[in-house]
Formats: structure tokens, sequence, C-alpha cells
């Protein structure tokens, strides 16, 4: 009999403690579905704004690449020459102002140099390519940017004589891109929330935090953009008569998408 009563003692307290536990899991059922659908009316409480700006600007720096070519027929002979053609030329630019931190090397390569010579074909085949070396070619590249935009043809032209025989085309870029980015994109965002107060004002509703910001473009995009292609004139035309630049035109464009809550 006392056996009998520990167990149903037991089995009463089992059932209170699973009770209170269910108890326990369906409160916090009902808590987090209140708090779901709160954040689901909340997220419906939205409202967008888009904004875009658009920035032009005129370059105001000149950039091209310029390469030291030369064969011989020795290494050393094709480096000695490359290396003093190469001196010449860093000369031209320091007379003509441009700055050393504005010279940057982007390649320096040698390498053997041959004449290949296919002989015909017969019935039993194809003779093997017959090769002769003719020398050793030593070369290096510069790229370089000249702030004075008018002297950059005029440079061009002294590299050719000074013995540089590729130049690369004239491209004209800003300088301070990054800076107008953010100045278009600083803009755009000021167009979206104007928009965004705008449609809340129509709406009669008041807005509050932004709870979402989309950038969707933010590009440097040529606008008028003038490319040369680069020649000596040794030769021909007049001296110190060089073609005008025209640099033309840049643009920058932001477009952004900002996302509010409202009351």
């Amino acid at each position: 009999m006392l056996i009998l009563d520990r167990t149903l003692t037991n089995l009463i307290k089992l059932t209170l403690v699973s009770a209170i536990i269910f108890l326990l899991f369906y409160a916090t059922s009902l808590v987090l579905d209140v708090k779901i659908k709160e954040k689901s009316y909340v997220s419906q409480k939205t409202l967008n704004g888009r904004g875009t700006s658009e920035i032009k600007a005129i370059p105001d720096v000149a950039n091209f690449i310029f390469t030291v070519k030369k064969l011989k027929k020795t290494l050393n002979e094709s480096q000695l020459e490359m290396q003093e053609i190469a001196k010449k030329s860093l000369e031209v630019l320091e007379k003509n102002g441009v700055n050393k931190n504005d010279i940057k090397t982007i390649n320096y390569t040698t390498y053997p140099e041959y004449d290949r010579t296919s002989l015909p074909c017969d019935k039993s085949g194809c003779p093997p390519v017959k090769e002769v070396l003719k020398g050793f070619v030593a070369l290096q590249s510069y790229s370089v940017k000249v702030r004075e935009i008018s002297k950059a043809t005029q440079i061009i032209n002294q590299l050719t004589k000074a013995g540089v025989e590729e130049v690369g085309s004239l491209n004209f870029i800003i300088d301070s891109i990054e800076n107008i980015k953010y100045q278009a994109r600083m803009q755009a965002i000021v167009n979206a929330k104007n928009e965004a107060e705008a449609t809340a004002k129509s709406l009669n509703v008041k807005l509050k935090k932004i709870i979402k910001y989309h950038d969707e473009e933010n590009y440097y995009q040529p606008y008028a953009m003038q490319r040369m292609a680069v020649m000596s004139n040794q030769g021909s035309g007049a001296k110190g008569s060089y073609p005008e630049i025209q640099p033309g035109e840049e643009v920058v464009r932001s477009s952004v998408v900002v996302t509010f809550e409202f009351e």
C-alpha cells in the first residue's frame, strides 16, 4: 500500500512538471509569434527614396606610356644603349617639369630574339623551322602623368627625338576622381531623402530612421573624352609646332536607393 502511494505521488509530480514545461513553451511561442508579427508589420511600414546625381569635370592630367627598346648582338650592349636612351628620356621629363612621383617604371625585360626561317615541305614532310639568333632585346616601359596638359604633345615629341620609338596613346584623366565620386554619392543620397520626404508628405506620414541603403550605380564614364594617337613629327611641320590638345570632359554618375521607416 505504501509503495502504491509513492508511485501515485511521483506520477502526480511528473504530471505537474510536464504541465509547467508545456505552459512555458506555449507562452514563449506566443511571445515569439507576437514579435514576428510586429516585425512584419513594421517592415511593411517603409518607403523608398531614389536619388541620382551627375558631376561633370574637365580632366586635369594627361597620361601616356612610353617604351625604350633596343636590340643588339649582346645582352650587355642592348642594356647599355637602352639605359642611355632611358636616361635622356628622364632628362626630357625633368626639363619639362614632370615630377619624379609621376614617373613609374611598369616593365623591365630582356630576352633573346631569333630569325625564324621555314623551309618548303616535300613528300617526306616539313623540315624543322630554322632559328638564327639575331641578338638580345632590352626593354623598359614607363607610365607618365603630365599635369600641365598643354605640354603633353611637346614632351612626347621630345622623347621621340631622344630615341624613344614606342609611345602609347595619350589619355586624359581626373586626378581627384575619388573625391568627385564621393561628392556625387552624397548628392544622390540628399536627392533620395528629398524624394522620400515628398512622398511621406503626400501620404501624410512621418519618416523615422533609415533601415536600408543601396548603391545602384557609381561609375566613372568617359563623356567626351579625346584620345590621340601619338606620332613623331620629326621632319614634318614647323619647329616647336605641336597639335592642340582637347581633353574633353568626364562625367561621374551616382544612383542610390534609401529605404525609410515611417509612422
